[in-house]
């Protein structure tokens, strides 16, 4: 597991990355602004400690600060730490350095996941990607299902793996091992979609008694590739494979 720094430097960043520890257990979290007792704190020094210290550091602060106080020590992608930037209101983690090598791509979208913020990821093969798979599951399914579930949804839509930019699914299946580690196997980025925001999701889905009934949504698959992606339209509605429902979505 990677050593994992989060920084912030106002009371507004430290309101946002407060909802990143449970899902980051394994995190350090540190203030890095004024305090009482001095008018001012060396941000870059501070910065400079944990930069050599950490595989990845997430800043809540504008880009522009971030920018200023890594640019000194930024050596190599395939040493440098992975580097996620995100606004104070938590709105968009933005992969900022190290997107391939150090893995901050992968990064931003586990913050966005837990913050139910965008990720913005720029490199080059990511751009180019514009397939996302939404997935429902049973709870305790084990991840041969749903990579199954994942792999017969592409095939029937047509849609290769390696154009699939990420996977979502709803915000309650964050410890569900078996999708876990389904999509780590596979390579794709999970994010996951708040309840409310389905909820409140008024495109046109198909509705599931299951879902409305368990957890008070009309359904997953559906309206988490429709709404994890960008100006996105069904290629294939939901599917029931074993347990796991898939519906894949294309961005325009």
């Amino acid at each position: 597991m990677k050593k994992i720094a989060v920084l912030f430097i106002n009371k507004d960043g430290q309101k946002a990355a407060r909802k990143l520890k449970s899902d980051f257990p394994e995190a350090v979290f540190i203030y890095a602004g004024k305090n009482r007792r001095e008018e001012t704190r060396n941000l870059s020094e501070i910065v400079k400690e944990v930069f050599y210290q950490y595989q990845g550091i997430i800043f809540f602060a504008a880009a522009g600060i971030v920018i200023r106080c890594i640019a000194p020590f930024i050596k190599d992608k395939h040493i440098d730490p992975a580097v996620v930037c995100v606004d104070t209101a938590g709105r968009f983690a933005i992969s900022l350095l190290c997107g391939h090598e150090g893995g901050a791509n992968e990064l931003s979208y586990r913050v966005a996941g837990c913050l139910d913020a965008e990720p913005v990821i720029t490199t080059g093969t990511e751009v180019h990607k514009s397939i996302v798979v939404g997935i429902g599951c049973r709870r305790g399914i084990n991840a041969v299902k749903v990579k199954k579930a994942i792999q017969a949804a592409l095939k029937e839509a047509n849609c290769l793996l390696i154009n699939v930019r990420l996977a979502a699914s709803i915000d309650l299946k964050k410890t569900e091992k078996g999708l876990l580690k389904a999509c780590r196997d596979m390579n794709l980025p999970l994010i996951f979609v708040g309840k409310d925001r389905i909820k409140n999701f008024s495109g046109n889905i198909s509705v599931s008694k299951t879902a409305l009934r368990n957890i008070g949504v009309k359904g997953v698959c559906e309206p988490c590739a429709l709404i994890a992606g960008r100006r996105t339209k069904l290629l294939l509605p939901k599917r029931i494979y074993d347990g796991v429902t898939v519906a894949i979505a294309k961005e325009s």
